[in-house]
Protein backbone atom coordinates (compact mmCIF):
# COMPACT_ATOMS: atom_id res chain seq x y z
CA UNK A 1 0.00 0.00 0.00
CA UNK A 2 2.60 2.24 0.54
CA UNK A 3 3.72 4.85 -1.81
CA UNK A 4 0.21 4.73 -3.37
CA UNK A 5 -2.99 5.88 -3.75
CA UNK A 6 -5.64 3.88 -1.99
CA UNK A 7 -9.67 4.43 -1.86
CA UNK A 8 -10.96 4.19 1.01
CA UNK A 9 -14.34 4.85 2.68
CA UNK A 10 -14.36 5.29 6.58
CA UNK A 11 -17.49 4.13 8.12
CA UNK A 12 -17.91 5.81 11.77
CA UNK A 13 -20.66 7.68 13.73
CA UNK A 14 -20.58 11.07 13.18
CA UNK A 15 -19.65 11.91 16.48
CA UNK A 16 -16.47 10.50 15.86
CA UNK A 17 -15.35 13.02 12.77
CA UNK A 18 -13.05 14.73 14.90
CA UNK A 19 -11.17 11.39 15.02
CA UNK A 20 -11.28 11.39 11.09
CA UNK A 21 -8.46 13.99 10.84
CA UNK A 22 -6.03 11.85 12.96
CA UNK A 23 -6.49 9.13 11.67
CA UNK A 24 -5.84 10.34 8.29
CA UNK A 25 -2.54 11.67 9.77
CA UNK A 26 -1.64 8.32 11.33
CA UNK A 27 -1.74 6.72 7.91
CA UNK A 28 0.22 9.51 6.16
CA UNK A 29 2.65 9.35 8.66
CA UNK A 30 3.45 5.39 8.26
CA UNK A 31 3.79 5.92 4.41
CA UNK A 32 -0.37 5.57 3.11
CA UNK A 33 -1.75 7.57 0.93
CA UNK A 34 -5.46 7.21 0.83
CA UNK A 35 -8.37 9.25 -0.62
CA UNK A 36 -11.73 8.75 1.73
CA UNK A 37 -15.49 8.99 0.03
CA UNK A 38 -17.28 8.84 3.30
CA UNK A 39 -19.68 11.54 4.26
CA UNK A 40 -18.61 13.28 7.56
CA UNK A 41 -18.93 17.20 8.80
CA UNK A 42 -16.39 18.89 5.99
CA UNK A 43 -19.04 17.00 3.13
CA UNK A 44 -22.30 16.62 5.10
CA UNK A 45 -25.13 14.61 3.55
CA UNK A 46 -28.38 16.89 3.79
CA UNK A 47 -30.99 14.24 2.14
CA UNK A 48 -33.86 12.78 4.39
CA UNK A 49 -34.76 9.99 2.34
CA UNK A 50 -33.13 6.83 4.05
CA UNK A 51 -33.45 4.88 0.74
CA UNK A 52 -32.16 7.87 -1.39
CA UNK A 53 -29.25 7.77 1.48
CA UNK A 54 -27.92 4.36 0.77
CA UNK A 55 -28.48 3.69 -2.92
CA UNK A 56 -27.47 7.24 -3.89
CA UNK A 57 -25.50 9.00 -1.78
CA UNK A 58 -23.30 5.43 -0.05
CA UNK A 59 -23.49 2.86 -2.05
CA UNK A 60 -21.57 4.55 -4.89
CA UNK A 61 -18.76 5.39 -2.06
CA UNK A 62 -18.45 2.18 -0.81
CA UNK A 63 -18.18 0.97 -4.79
CA UNK A 64 -15.25 3.26 -5.39
CA UNK A 65 -13.78 2.42 -2.46
CA UNK A 66 -10.81 -0.81 -2.42
CA UNK A 67 -11.44 -1.08 1.38
CA UNK A 68 -13.88 -0.24 3.90
CA UNK A 69 -12.09 1.13 7.08
CA UNK A 70 -14.15 0.89 10.28
CA UNK A 71 -13.42 3.48 12.66
CA UNK A 72 -14.80 1.61 16.26
CA UNK A 73 -15.73 3.67 19.23
CA UNK A 74 -18.30 2.45 21.74
CA UNK A 75 -20.92 3.96 20.02
CA UNK A 76 -20.38 2.28 16.77
CA UNK A 77 -22.19 -1.01 17.29
CA UNK A 78 -25.38 0.61 17.87
CA UNK A 79 -24.98 2.71 14.68
CA UNK A 80 -27.90 1.02 12.36
CA UNK A 81 -25.69 3.46 9.60
CA UNK A 82 -22.08 1.79 10.26
CA UNK A 83 -23.80 -1.22 10.63
CA UNK A 84 -25.63 -1.10 7.00
CA UNK A 85 -22.36 0.19 5.71
CA UNK A 86 -20.79 -3.07 6.50
CA UNK A 87 -22.97 -4.70 5.18
CA UNK A 88 -23.10 -3.58 2.10
CA UNK A 89 -19.93 -3.83 1.49
CA UNK A 90 -19.54 -7.82 2.77
CA UNK A 91 -22.24 -8.08 -0.04
CA UNK A 92 -19.68 -6.57 -2.55
CA UNK A 93 -16.79 -8.59 -1.28
CA UNK A 94 -14.57 -5.45 -0.09
CA UNK A 95 -11.75 -5.75 2.15
CA UNK A 96 -12.98 -3.90 5.54
CA UNK A 97 -10.89 -3.10 8.42
CA UNK A 98 -11.65 -1.93 11.82
CA UNK A 99 -9.39 0.34 13.56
Amino acid sequence: MANQTNNIFISHIHEDDNDLSEMKRLLTKRGFSARDSSINSTRPNQAKSEAYIKQDVLAPRIRWAGVMVVLISPGTRDSRWVNWEIEYAQRLGKRIVGV
